[in-house]
């Protein structure tokens, strides 16, 4: 399973550290539907550097070129500003949106 993920605050960054997590066990226990992070995008380019370096994942300096990667899944993990424009993108290149909204 492939997740991109669009944003690489704080939030994103726990996605980032969860998914890889859920990864190494998957491995340990010989599971054949490993999850792998196909993207990461930010705008910034030092969080894209150093997201690049910490977890040594792919990173992307546009948003449609991660989803170009045909995500299963896609994380929204933007400002709430930035969300709305996200998550209709990502609509248009995967099925599959897990999404948080504040009331």
């Amino acid at each position: 399973m492939k997740i991109a993920i669009l944003g690489a605050g704080l939030i994103g960054c726990e996605r980032i550290s969860s998914i890889q997590k859920i990864a190494e066990l998957q491995k340990l226990h010989n599971d054949n539907n490993i999850v792998e992070i196909s993207a990461v995008y930010d705008p910034n380019l030092n969080t894209r550097d150093n997201i690049s370096k910490k977890f040594k994942v792919p990173v992307c300096q546009e948003q449609h070129i991660a989803l170009l990667t045909k995500p299963d899944w896609v994380f929204v993990c933007t400002p709430h500003d930035a969300a709305e424009d996200a998550i209709k993108n990502s609509f248009k290149y995967s099925k599959s949106l897990p999404c948080e909204f504040r009331h």
